[in-house]
C-alpha cells in the first residue's frame, strides 16, 4: 500500500506500542504460579517464573526487547532502519518469550526427577504473551513488507490550470 510517511511512521509507533505492552505483560507472567508439585496428598509446592535464574534471565530478556521494540518504532523517522528493526526485535522478543517457559517445562523441571508437577496459570500465561507477541511480530513484518512511501503531491492550483 502506497501511504504518507506520516503515516507510515504512526502505523509502526503503534504496532511497537503493542509489542511493548505485550512485553511488559510477559515479564508481569513471571511474579505468577508456573507450576505445582504435589509431594503427596498433603504436601504441595508452587514455583514462580522467577524461581528458576535461566527462564528469569530469559522473560526479562524477551520483555526488554519487546520494549526496545516499541523505543525504536517511536523514535526512529527513517522508515527504510524502521522496516526492519521493528521486525527483527520483536520476532527476537517472541522467541525468547517461548523459549523462557518451555525451557523450564521441557529442560528445567525433568531434571529434578521423578516429581509429580502440574502447569499452572502463569505457565500459559507466558506462552500465551510469547504467542501475542510472535501474532503482532507477523504483523511488523506484513506492514513491512507492504509499506511503499510516496511524496505527497497536492492538486495543482486553480490559477495554475486556469485558462
Amino acid at each position: 500500500m502506497i501511504t504518507q510517511t506520516s503515516e507510515a511512521l504512526a502505523r509502526f509507533s503503534r504496532i511497537g506500542a503493542l509489542i511493548s505492552l505485550l512485553g511488559a505483560t510477559h515479564a508481569l507472567s513471571l511474579i505468577l504460579n508456573w507450576f505445582s508439585i504435589n509431594y503427596d496428598d498433603v504436601g504441595r509446592s508452587l514455583i514462580s517464573g522467577y524461581t528458576f535464574m535461566e527462564p528469569l534471565l530469559i522473560s526479562l530478556a524477551a520483555g526488554g526487547a519487546a520494549g526496545a521494540t516499541g523505543v525504536f518504532a517511536s523514535n526512529l523517522k527513517d522508515l527504510t532502519k524502521l522496516r526492519l528493526v521493528v521486525p527483527l526485535l520483536s520476532f527476537t522478543a517472541a522467541g525468547l518469550a517461548l523459549f523462557s517457559p518451555l525451557y523450564t517445562y521441557l529442560i528445567k523441571l525433568p531434571s529434578f526427577g521423578g516429581l509429580n508437577f502440574i502447569p499452572e496459570l502463569g505457565l500459559f500465561a507466558a506462552l500465551f504473551t510469547g504467542i501475542a507477541i510472535a501474532g503482532a511480530s507477523i504483523l511488523a513484518l506484513i506492514a513491512a513488507m507492504r509499506t511503499r512511501v510516496t511524496a505527497y503531491m497536492a492538486p495543482s492550483p486553480l490559477w495554475a490550470t486556469a485558462r
